[in-house]
């Protein structure tokens, strides 16, 4: 028995259902984004210039965007027929690619005859993960059975195990090949309307930004001088004042980074000495098979390596969580003790210690010039709590 291929232009039809937003829903796009725009300015001029209204406002323009996108979706719900269901096919495998090497599950793309069986056929391409083991069973020109919806029939997947009945089908059927012209695909139009999205988003923003440049900005166009200096506990301000250009560990992120590339590496996320410098981090961690040994490690030059043994550890010596450490707040622990601590440092250094007879954690920063240095004690949430500058 086969099932027929349509002709060009009966496989186009299926291929060619995907309608994509009309002017009403790029409309709703641009707003939407101008208001999730003018919203994300709104959460940070507020508290930059002291106008703590400017959160409500906020706030109510991300419910306004919910309302705009929620509600066009109710009404077109209510009067538009329900969705048809996933259907079930006899597919012709046309082409396959795997498109990874490794071992497992690995992503496959295939290129399939779908036949409806009240459908023109057409061609759908798509990607699905497929054991590697299973791979020589979806040889081209073999016959599967797949689930398409036929409201959208680019989304199509192979089933693995289906029903006797299409298990049959599949063994006894022929599907011929469909041409390449009837290739399903989504709709195009959708980047149009992302593209709206976001210059409805550029523009909110700036609106907001521009209504208020005169408490962004002095007359001049420069960051307003007394805000820069009230606001010590603002990294973008702080920085203007010490300069940490060459601080690599202190960049966005780095601290964080650093030590998951560590946790990966050691095979634990505790700890029981960690300490930062300008361009490295390093860290002396148990032995995930035998907790009594401990190795070190260090990052460097984006590196996470194992520098060898450090010692022993007692089963009730606390450990150090480097998952739960503020590293957003090691930046204001630096700058803060660069410019508190009456020197002109040009070394800093980090170090985290559990208080002795407990198991709070503080966080220790060193500076240091030619002459000596000076250091200030944080908690665990990065709160300074002490200052020993120099006398």
């Amino acid at each position: 028995m086969t099932t027929s291929s349509a002709g060009a232009a009966g496989g186009a039809g299926v291929a060619d259902r995907t309608g994509g937003p009309g002017a009403a829903a790029l409309l709703r796009g641009f707003v939407s984004g101008g208001l999730v725009g003018a919203a994300v300015a709104c959460f940070v001029v507020g508290p930059v210039t002291d106008r703590m209204n400017l959160l409500a406002v906020g706030g109510g323009l991300i419910a306004a965007n919910i309302l705009l996108l929620a509600l066009p979706r109710a009404v077109r719900r209510r009067s538009t027929p329900p969705r048809p269901g996933p259907q079930l096919a006899l597919g012709r495998i046309e082409s396959r690619r795997a498109l990874s090497s490794e071992s497992g599950d690995i992503p496959v793309e295939f290129v399939l005859t779908v036949a409806p069986d009240d459908a023109p056929a057409y061609r759908a391409k798509f990607t699905q993960a497929i054991n590697l083991v299973d791979i020589p069973d979806y040889k081209p020109a073999g016959i599967v059975v797949v689930e398409y919806r036929p409201d959208q029939p680019w989304k199509v997947e192979i089933v693995t195990a289906p029903a006797a009945e299409w298990v049959r089908r599949a063994r006894e059927e022929a599907v011929d090949s469909a041409p390449e012209s009837t290739l399903a695909a989504p709709p195009a139009e959708g980047c149009g309307f992302c593209l709206l999205m976001l210059v409805g988003l550029l523009l909110g923003a700036a609106v907001v930004v521009f209504a208020f440049r005169g408490d962004l900005f002095d007359d001049d166009g420069t960051p307003n001088a007394a805000q820069s200096t009230t606001r010590t506990t603002s990294s973008s301000t702080t920085m203007g004042t010490v300069r940490i250009t060459g601080d690599v560990m202190l960049m966005p992120g780095q601290m964080r980074g650093a030590a998951e590339q560590l946790i990966a590496l050691m095979g634990t996320d505790k700890a029981t000495e960690l300490s930062i410098d300008e361009d490295f981090m390093s860290v002396a961690a148990p032995k995930p098979s035998d907790p009594g040994l401990v190795d070190s490690f260090r990052f460097r030059d984006g590196k996470a390596e194992a520098t060898g043994p450090h010692g022993t550890r007692r089963p009730d010596e606390p450990l150090i969580d480097l998952r739960a450490l503020p590293y957003d707040r090691m930046l204001f622990l630096v700058v803060e003790a660069k410019a508190t601590l009456g020197l002109a440092p040009d070394t800093w250094h980090i170090s985290f210690h559990r208080v002795a007879g407990t198991d709070a954690l503080e966080i220790i920063v060193t500076v240091g010039d030619s002459y000596g240095g000076a250091s200030l004690r944080a908690d665990a949430e990065g709160n300074v709590v002490e200052r020993s500058p120099r006398r």
